[in-house]
């Protein structure tokens, strides 16, 4: 887990970072604690490798950052608490929220003082001005995975084929998958919109053996358009 911190801004820069591979959250301060300009905190997740290997990956995943150098344009370091960093980054009072992957909540503020920005009164040179923040919608599946887990309290990897494998079982599955459905659509989808969704949520929400039923089960209709033998 680690810690990255953005000073050389771009209109595109949330966008980008958003969807590199890792990043669970990141907020904007338009004005920091000792007087910096515009920044970007990012919180990242993946496997263990040095800061540095975090820099080469994304001059590699985007032109952008190779024109980064230096403490002030970047700089990275470890982390081992979401929730800390969630703290100490809404502590400061001209933060923003500009993206949270899928799956993510990202904790409320403490109830701690903020901490006090003075902004300077006076105009900031228009290079260095903060980007009106690209805050980045959710799709409607985003919208629909995290009803299921803000509302219906899911949890990724709670199905398994016992629920399909026994009667009772999968009826009583299916029957929660349909309040749910409708629900989150508030009654207003037509039924390919309701297929659709009740697959994207089953399969959201199934462990690996259960999404292997599932992949068999959702394609034996189609299988014939790629198998030259049938």
């Amino acid at each position: 887990m680690k810690h990255l911190r953005f000073g050389k801004m771009s209109t595109e820069l949330s966008d980008i970072l958003a969807g590199f591979p890792g990043v669970k959250s990141i907020v904007l301060h338009t004005h920091g604690a000792n007087g910096e300009h515009p920044h970007l905190h990012v919180y990242w997740t993946g496997d263990s490798v040095t800061n540095e290997t975090i820099r080469n990956r994304l001059r590699k995943y985007n032109d952008i950052f190779k024109l980064y150098s230096g403490q002030n344009d970047w700089s990275c370091r470890p982390h081992d608490n979401f929730e800390t960093w969630a703290a100490y980054v809404q502590r400061n009072q001209t933060h923003k929220v500009l993206y949270v992957a899928e799956g993510t909540v990202l904790p409320p503020p403490k109830a701690t003082d903020p901490l006090v920005i003075t902004i300077p009164s006076a105009a900031t040179p228009a290079n260095l001005q903060a980007p009106a923040p690209r805050i980045k919608k959710p799709t409607s599946e985003e919208k629909l995975i995290n009803y299921c887990i803000v509302h219906e309290g899911f949890k990724y990897n709670q199905w398994g084929l016992a629920h399909f494998e026994i009667y009772e079982q999968r009826q009583k599955l299916l029957n929660e998958l349909e309040l749910i459905i409708i629900a989150s659509g508030h009654g207003r989808l037509s039924d390919p919109q309701i297929a659709y969704m009740g697959r994207n949520v089953l399969w959201t929400f199934a462990d690996p053996d259960l999404r292997a039923s599932l992949s068999h089960s959702f394609c034996r209709h189609v299988r014939k358009f790629w198998d030259p033998y049938v």
